[in-house]
């Protein structure tokens, strides 16, 4: 998934993750991830957008990523999908 992200999605920061199951990261380009997410789903794309792990839930740029619930071209494609969405 970081190497999907870092070839198609270059407008997402995040730092490499050495293991577990997330990439936690934030949109350059995005000031509202929650809104970024409803679209995704309605494309078959989901993400966790990160104003849900705020008590206040403040509008935010950040999102988590899953990266051991799908195959790598399934993966892939959603990424590509959310690179078409965030342009």
């Amino acid at each position: 998934m970081a190497d999907c992200m870092e070839k198609y999605l270059p407008n997402f920061q995040f730092k490499r993750p050495k293991g577990g199951m997330f990439i936690y990261g934030k949109f350059n380009n995005i000031e509202d991830s929650m809104a970024l997410a409803k679209k995704a789903l309605e494309q078959n794309v989901a993400f966790v957008p990160a104003e849900v792990f705020y008590f206040d839930e403040k509008k935010s740029n950040e999102a988590r990523f899953n990266f051991t619930n799908c195959d790598f071209e399934k993966t892939k494609e959603g990424i590509k999908i959310l690179a078409k969405l965030t342009k």
